[in-house]
């Protein structure tokens, strides 16, 4: 497994352009909304009377969820990448086999989110009420880049279709809007998502909210392994 080194996800990264943006892309937009946003919302304030302070825990929330989606992305176009090149046919009769493949990937959405979320909550910390929701939300943002991870390595083919398919996963970050609709159905679709959860757990700081989101993101998740193993490889690989 010695390709699969830090310096090895460095070179495969500068290779990509795409690769390089969903791995700066976090950082920017943290700055974007942190700096931009309260000018544009003065402005904003002055000429309409419209005040965008209200939406803060909005804005928090997609900071934060737009962190586990870009590194998930990012992880999921590595594994594509090495899908491309015939990389885990030769990784598969190692004796760390898939399982140790996928665990090393899993960690890139994990360790990156954890490096990305520690200036998002400096940055945003007049954003949300209380440090005590700190924990509960970098797990649930954790889990939820792994879920993106798995999403994109299994439902796309190869990087063309990834770029299609990551796009497309951008939908998932609507459910945490669901709220300013109004609409009782919205919002049992946006109970069963992930990404809603964190926007939940932000605006009520309650443990029913993280447990209900922990226990949809573990469903996500054992759905995503699921779909992973059976999608991408023959069922007998796994049947060792």
């Amino acid at each position: 497994m010695k390709k699969n080194g830090f310096k090895y996800d460095l070179k495969l990264m500068a290779r990509e352009p795409i690769m390089i943006l969903f791995a700066v892309l976090p950082i920017f937009l943290m700055l974007l909304f942190r700096f931009g946003f309260p000018v544009a919302g003065q402005l904003l304030f002055e000429k309409t009377g419209f005040d965008l302070s209200l939406y803060n825990v909005y804005i928090f929330a997609m900071i934060i969820a737009m962190t586990p989606y870009m590194t998930g992305t990012l992880a999921g176009f590595l594994m594509l990448d090495e899908k491309d090149g015939n990389v885990l046919d030769l990784i598969l009769v190692t004796p760390a086999g898939f399982g140790g493949y996928l665990f090393s990937r899993m960690l890139i959405p994990i360790v990156v989110s954890l490096i990305y979320l520690v200036p998002g909550f400096i940055l945003f910390s007049s954003y949300y009420s209380s440090s005590v929701i700190i924990p509960g939300i970098v797990l649930l943002a954790v889990m939820e880049g792994v879920i993106v991870t798995l999403l994109l390595f299994s439902i796309a083919a190869n990087k063309v279709q990834g770029l299609t398919v990551a796009k497309g996963l951008g939908i998932l970050l609507i459910p945490m809007f669901f709220d300013l609709f109004g609409n009782k159905f919205l919002m049992t679709v946006g109970y069963a998502t992930p990404f809603y959860w964190i926007y939940a757990y932000i605006k009520e700081g309650d443990p029913e909210s993280l447990v209900c989101g922990l226990m949809v993101n573990s469903v996500w998740l054992a759905t995503m392994l699921i779909l992973g193993f059976r999608r991408t490889y023959r069922i007998k690989t796994f049947s060792r």
